[in-house]
């Protein structure tokens, strides 16, 4: 409890710019019926979760065919507005799943150099 009240009033004092929100909300992947928002971060189950929201779309579609990436910002695009989106992202879960750097750095080169495959 401490340190979500920490955590809040720096958030507060940060009070980010108009700009970095625009950044910010091009980013997410907006699941809007749901009234979920999540912020991937490559090599940390983005893929999974993109599964995830693809599941929740109720496409019939292979998820393995094409950019998945591409495919959920089709699926789930961003309200219209800003205004909108502000007021969305206010009223929404917001989650983010992050790793260990090392663990990143070790499975990008697995995936991308090394022809890892599990």
């Amino acid at each position: 409890v401490e340190r979500q009240q920490m955590v809040r009033e720096a958030c507060d004092r940060l009070e980010p710019e108009m700009g970095s929100q625009r950044l910010l909300y091009s980013r997410l992947r907006w699941a809007v019926p749901q009234r979920l928002l999540y912020c991937p971060v490559f090599k940390a189950a983005s893929t999974s979760w993109l599964v995830n929201y693809f599941k929740l779309s109720n496409s019939t579609s292979d998820p393995k065919e094409g950019n998945l990436h591409s495919k959920i910002t089709n699926l789930f695009p961003p309200p219209a507005t800003f205004k909108l989106r502000k007021k969305i992202y206010n009223e929404s879960v917001k989650f983010i799943i992050v790793r260990h750097p090392f663990e990143r750095l070790v499975s990008a080169y697995r995936d991308k150099l090394a022809g890892f495959t599990r």
